[in-house]
């Protein structure tokens, strides 16, 4: 492309704009840099005896920053539970509700049966009781 016909001021703003990108990209990666850098600092001073597993992604694109052993199987300590309900909380929300689903490959329910299949799928919804599931089948039921 010939930028010869294109006005200054044109060619200065986007000059400008290109510029105030990489300065951004420029920072991003090296607070992302640090970032990794801290956090292997940390892990490093963990006792070698110690279990521990650590995955961190971003809440937003779904992207993988860091892991460790996140593939190993462990029973979190009560107060990883913690940490992880209240990063929870500060994403969701405290109004957040889990819900329990209810599911089917029948596709016409006029008949008022269920022709097919019936799926439970549970979101997350801790309160949720073997009592819950029973009275709930017991109204499928009826």
């Amino acid at each position: 492309m010939n930028f010869a016909n294109f006005p200054n001021t044109i060619l200065k703003k986007m000059k400008k704009t290109v510029l105030y990108i990489l300065i951004f990209l420029f920072f991003n990666a090296i607070i992302y840099g640090q970032s990794i850098k801290k956090i292997q600092q940390i892990l490093s001073g963990i006792p070698s005896s110690t279990k521990i597993a650590i995955s961190i992604i971003n809440a937003n694109t779904g992207e993988l920053i860091f892991e460790k052993n996140s593939a190993v199987p462990m029973i979190p300590a009560s107060n990883t539970k913690l940490f992880t309900t209240a990063g929870a909380l500060y994403l969701m929300g405290n109004q957040h509700l889990f819900e329990t689903q209810f599911l089917s490959d029948d596709s016409d329910f006029s008949d008022s049966t269920i022709n097919g299949n019936l799926f439970i799928k549970g979101l997350g919804n801790s309160i949720f009781t073997e009592n819950d599931l029973d009275s709930l089948i017991l109204k499928i039921k009826e």
